[in-house]
């Protein structure tokens, strides 16, 4: 395989492991919300700049996944040597779900942030 085709497999590789990573830890940020649900205050103002952020970075995910694909129909597509994109497919599906995700911790956050007693 030449130089660019190993690129391209590097980075997919990296690209899907980072994706999945996010996921997880969405799922994760779920069960932390609803274990210290009673503290969410202290851990909303903490965990709410992470969130955005992570919601940022899934949304982002969308068409740097949609440009990956295309890419790969023009450049590598009738080129011989081993390349799979099976990972940036797989992205391009989960990443939606990723953000939205993202969507209803940050609005979950959100809600119980409201309905915390403000004593300041």
């Amino acid at each position: 395989m030449d130089k660019r085709t190993n690129r391209f497999n590097k980075w997919e590789i990296w690209l899907f492991r980072v994706h999945l990573g996010m996921i997880g830890l969405a799922v994760a940020l779920f069960g932390i919300i609803q274990v210290f649900n009673d503290q969410l205050r202290a851990i909303a103002e903490a965990l709410g700049a992470l969130v955005t952020l992570l919601f940022f970075v899934a949304a982002i995910y969308i068409p740097l996944t949609i440009i990956r694909l295309i890419r790969y129909l023009v450049v590598f597509k009738g080129k011989e040597g081993v390349i799979g994109i099976k990972r940036t497919v797989i992205t391009l599906f989960t990443g939606p779900i990723s953000a939205l995700a993202y969507y209803i911790l940050f609005f979950v956050m959100a809600l119980a942030l409201s309905s915390c007693e403000f004593s300041g």
